[in-house]
Order: C-alpha cells, then sequence, then structure tokens
C-alpha cells in the first residue's frame, strides 16, 4: 500500500493534462444534455464530488467517450482518496468501474496512467477494507483489490 500523498502526486502528473471529449449534440445522450451544459458552464475544473461521480457513472455510457472517462476518473479517485467517507454516498463503484476500464482498454493506456490507476484503486480499496473491519464486509472493496492484483504485472 503506496502513502496517499504519493498516489495523489502520481494520479494528478498522470492525468493533469487529461482532456474531455465532452460535445453537445456529439455525445451527450440527449437526456443528459441540460446536465453536461450546467457542468460545462461551472467549469470542468470547478466540479464537486458528487458532479464528477455522476460523471464517472455516465462516461462512456451516456455521455463523453474514454478521455470523459479518463478525465473524470482520476479526479474521481482523488476524492475518494482525499476523503474516503465520501465512499458510501457515491454511485460510482467497483461494479461499474471495472467494465469500463475494461471497455476502455485499460490496458493500452500509458504506463504512468495505468500505474496511477491501479495504485489509487489499491490505495482506495485498502482504505475502504479497513474502516469495512468494524462496520461489515465491502465486497466492492474486494472486487478493486483482485482486479488490481491481477493487472500488476502492467507496471
Amino acid at each position: 500500500m503506496q502513502e496517499g500523498e504519493i498516489v495523489l502526486a502520481r494520479l494528478n502528473a498522470a492525468f493533469s493534462g487529461q482532456r474531455h471529449d465532452l460535445a453537445i449534440g456529439r455525445n451527450v445522450s440527449p437526456d443528459r444534455t441540460e446536465w453536461i451544459e450546467g457542468l460545462l458552464a461551472k467549469g470542468m475544473d470547478r466540479l464537486d464530488g458528487h458532479d464528477i461521480d455522476l460523471l464517472v457513472f455516465r462516461a462512456i455510457s451516456t455521455v463523453g467517450g474514454v478521455a470523459t472517462f479518463k478525465f473524470a476518473l482520476a479526479r474521481f479517485l482523488s476524492v475518494m482518496i482525499q476523503a474516503p467517507a465520501y465512499s458510501s454516498m457515491t454511485t460510482s463503484d467497483a461494479h461499474m468501474i471495472l467494465p469500463k476500464l475494461e471497455h476502455a482498454a485499460f490496458e493500452t493506456w500509458p504506463k504512468e496512467e495505468r500505474r496511477a490507476i491501479l495504485e489509487a484503486l489499491e490505495l482506495w480499496a485498502d482504505r475502504r477494507i479497513i474502516e469495512a473491519t468494524s462496520e461489515g464486509y465491502d465486497p466492492e472493496a474486494k472486487a478493486m483489490l483482485e482486479w488490481v492484483e491481477a493487472r500488476r504485472h502492467l507496471i
């Protein structure tokens, strides 16, 4: 397990220049247009945790493509590492993030990006498991750790 500051630094370095590919009328489902217009008006670098969570959840499926997913996922994982208590309130979790990583051809991403995501997922899952020890079992965190372990060879 990595220290949080190191994981965050690698995540920020790997994705600091990541741009989204949101374009109204091109890759935004009609029922998401108003929501995306609101995000774009707010400023994509000013999104709160709830907006980022929903963007991860909706990326690739109803808004944006792989670029938007990368943009949102890096920011989402940063929030999860800095404010782990927020995890219990999120829509995005292993059951939807991991399949999207597969769909986004994670294994072909640049090595720095793969390393940053794997380390961030591992840290988030480790923290959740520690917290769950007193509160119960966290199968989503366990699934993340298994997914990370199966891809550790990519870094």
